[in-house]
C-alpha cells in the first residue's frame, strides 16, 4: 500500500515534461516603463499582456569559455511587479530532450557594469530571470554531437499564492501519502471495531 502510494506521487510529478523553476518576493514594485530602457537582449515578460512565451531554442555543448558551464544564457525583463508579492519563473521543455538547465533572478544594478543589460538603482531598477541551459547527453552520432537538436520550450511568468507553493511542494506531497497510510490503516481497523460491536449486539438480542 505504502509503495503504491509513493509510486503514484513519483509518477504524477514526473510524467510529462522537464520542469526548472524559481520562486522570490519581489524586491520593488515595477511597470512596463521598464520597457524603454530594455535590449533586445531580454524578453519581456508582462503578468497582465504577456506572461509566457513558447518558442524553440537550440542548445548547445559548453566548452571552456561557458561562463559557469552554461553555454547559453536568456534573460527576461520582468515587469507588472508589486514589492512583497511571491512569483514564479520556471522553464518547461519535453522529457525526452536531455537539458542541464538553470533558473533564477538579478537585478539588473547587480550585473556586470559592461552588461548592456546593466542599469544603475538611480536609473530606476530592474528585476530579470535568467535561464542558462547547455546539451546533456552522449552519442556515438557524431552528427548529434556536433549540432545538438533544437529544443521546444516554454517559460512562464506567474504569481503565486499560498495554496499553489503548499500544493505542489514535496513536503504537501509526502503528508498527503502519510495521511492515507494513517486513513487506511487506523480507519480499517476502526471500521472493523465497529461491525465486531455490531456482531455482539446482534448476539446479544
Amino acid at each position: 500500500m505504502l509503495y503504491s502510494l509513493f509510486s503514484l506521487v513519483f509518477i504524477a510529478s514526473n510524467v510529462l515534461a522537464n520542469i526548472e523553476q524559481v520562486r522570490f518576493f519581489a524586491p520593488f514594485s515595477t511597470s512596463e516603463e521598464l520597457l524603454s530602457f530594455t535590449s533586445a537582449k531580454a524578453l519581456p515578460l508582462a503578468l497582465s499582456k504577456n506572461p509566457a512565451s513558447v518558442r524553440t531554442v537550440y542548445p548547445k555543448f559548453p566548452d571552456a569559455q561557458s561562463e559557469g558551464g552554461y553555454a547559453v544564457e536568456e534573460y527576461f525583463l520582468l515587469t507588472d511587479l508589486r514589492k512583497g508579492s511571491l512569483y514564479e519563473f520556471r522553464a518547461c521543455w519535453p522529457a525526452n530532450f536531455p537539458l542541464d538547465v538553470k533558473v533564477g533572478t538579478v537585478k539588473a544594478s547587480d550585473l556586470d557594469q559592461s552588461s548592456e543589460l546593466y542599469h544603475s538603482k538611480g536609473s530606476g531598477d530592474a528585476l530579470y530571470a535568467y535561464l542558462k541551459y547547455s546539451s546533456s547527453y552522449f552519442s556515438h552520432i557524431e552528427l548529434l554531437m556536433n549540432h545538438p537538436r533544437p529544443v521546444p520550450m516554454e517559460v512562464i511568468f506567474s504569481k503565486c499564492t499560498i495554496f499553489v507553493v503548499l500544493g505542489d511542494s514535496i513536503a504537501m506531497q509526502l503528508m498527503l501519502v502519510i495521511v492515507g497510510v494513517l486513513t487506511w490503516k487506523y480507519g480499517s481497523t476502526a471500521y472493523y471495531k465497529f461491525l465486531k460491536s455490531l456482531i455482539g449486539h446482534d448476539k446479544r438480542e
